[in-house]
């Protein structure tokens, strides 16, 4: 949505406007950011409310599924794996997806059980980080699980019980924010108890905790007396097939051999700056190769009809 919105609002500030809109967290301040919007250019936010803020706004997101995210990374990551496969026929591509699945279900399964602690251990970094950034907090005590934890100009309502915060950060990652973490260590608890099922380490253990069987070759099936079944007809398209996705206007185009085209200054072989080569160098003597060639030449030739 953004690279579509950058074709007609370039720049930074743009950048800045548009995704700070889409991800905050309550709507009041996705409110707040678009009425921003909207009075720099009304235009830029009939653009973004033409698409319902439900399916790209981070403050409608559900509470059920206790992921924050904002790409599509999880579907690009599948793309690189079976980038290769995708090229192959169709029983050579389901096999190659099969083993891949197969002994990734087994990586990972061997990667969790060396875990140590209750959650996963980037979840657990990310802890670390969240406790940092509790500053001055002033926690007060409601009654019950309820807390008022007062963070200067705003105050939030945390209720550590039912793990939810009204900055919305809590009950949609599922991770205790800053001020859920400040109710936490009010009331002497442990923060990890506090997270959400889902980043346990035994989740993760109980997701990978299945095996795909390995199948023999062709020759050890079974057969029968129903004909093989035909391939679809092949039409190949003109051109060359591509195998890397399209990629977006800001994404840094890579060449052959890797070197991102973006990222390339020239730099001069004489005097060691950039923004010009030996070829195209400012200060270069007017003698070329040519030159000298002809003068000693000429002072060969010279030489030689005064010995005649």
């Amino acid at each position: 949505m953004y690279l579509n919105f950058n074709k007609l609002y370039k720049g930074k500030e743009w950048k800045d406007l548009m995704w700070g809109a889409a991800s905050v967290y309550t709507v009041q301040e996705f409110e707040e950011r678009m009425n921003e919007i909207k009075e720099i250019d009304e235009t830029a936010y009939e653009w973004l409310m033409r698409e319902l803020p439900t399916t790209w706004a981070r403050c409608m997101y559900s509470t059920r599924s206790k992921c924050n995210r904002m790409d599509n990374n999880t579907s690009e990551a599948f793309n690189t794996a079976i980038k290769d496969a995708r090229d192959q026929p169709i029983l050579t591509m389901v096999e190659s997806i099969r083993r891949y699945l197969m002994t990734r279900l087994q990586t990972r399964l061997q990667l969790c059980m060396g875990w140590n602690g209750n959650i996963c251990p980037r979840i657990s970094r990310r802890i670390e980080r969240t406790q940092q950034l509790m500053g001055q907090y002033e926690v007060m005590y409601s009654g019950g699980t309820i807390f008022e934890v007062i963070c200067v100009p705003r105050i939030y309502v945390v209720d550590i019980g039912q793990k939810t915060c009204t900055c919305r950060k809590w009950n949609v990652s599922g991770i205790p924010c800053a001020h859920g973490m400040a109710a936490i260590i009010a009331d002497k608890s442990d923060p990890e108890d506090y997270v959400d099922q889902c980043f346990h380490q035994s989740t993760f253990a109980r997701t990978y905790n299945f095996t795909i069987k390995p199948i023999p070759d062709q020759t050890m099936w079974v057969r029968t007396d129903f004909d093989p079944i035909s391939p679809p007809p092949f039409r190949p398209k003109s051109g060359r097939p591509k195998k890397n996705r399209k990629k977006g206007p800001d994404e840094p185009k890579t060449t052959s051999s890797g070197v991102r085209k973006y990222y390339t200054t020239l730099k001069c072989g004489q005097c060691k700056q950039t923004g010009h080569n030996a070829r195209t160098y400012p200060h270069k003597s007017t003698n070329s190769t040519g030159e000298q060639v002809w003068s000693i030449c000429f002072f060969f030739c010279h030489d030689y009809i005064n010995n005649l």
